[in-house]
């Protein structure tokens, strides 16, 4: 008789250890942040800023601009640029073309287009002949 109540309580101890095992906290939820690529070297950010100086042009067209070029969290093959052009309102200053290219909408473009894309720019200020093929060794 003994050896049956102690083999129960061995099944009921057995049971109960089992019951808890089986109890599954349910996580809360926490929204994920945005998946953040960290296993490539990222770039430090920096400006570019191109000024064809003073001359004689109508004051409509920009004389030159200013690019804030970083990297792209989400994409290791692609990178941010904002641009603003500058204006004689601001007297061409470099300080307040950073200031604006850091406000301006961010466009990204795969890191190989970057020196086409700043020759763009650059000959939308008159100038058609500057080579930005440097640039590419700021960013890989």
């Amino acid at each position: 008789m003994f050896s049956t109540i102690r083999r129960f309580t061995s099944y009921l101890a057995a049971a109960i250890a089992l019951a808890r095992s089986r109890v599954v906290e349910v996580p809360t939820y926490h929204p994920q942040p945005q998946m953040v690529y960290t296993d490539f070297p990222l770039f430090k950010p920096f400006y570019v800023h191109m000024t064809t100086g003073p001359g004689h042009k109508s004051g409509r067209t920009p004389r030159g601009f200013t690019a804030l070029i970083s990297p792209s969290l989400t994409d290791p093959r692609t990178l941010a640029v904002q641009v603003s052009f500058c204006s004689n309102k601001d007297q061409f200053s470099k300080k307040q073309g950073r200031s604006y290219a850091a406000k301006a909408e961010q466009v990204t473009y795969n890191k190989r287009e970057l020196p086409r894309i700043l020759g763009g720019f650059a000959s939308q200020c008159g100038v058609h002949n500057k080579d930005y093929a440097y640039i590419l060794k700021y960013v890989v």
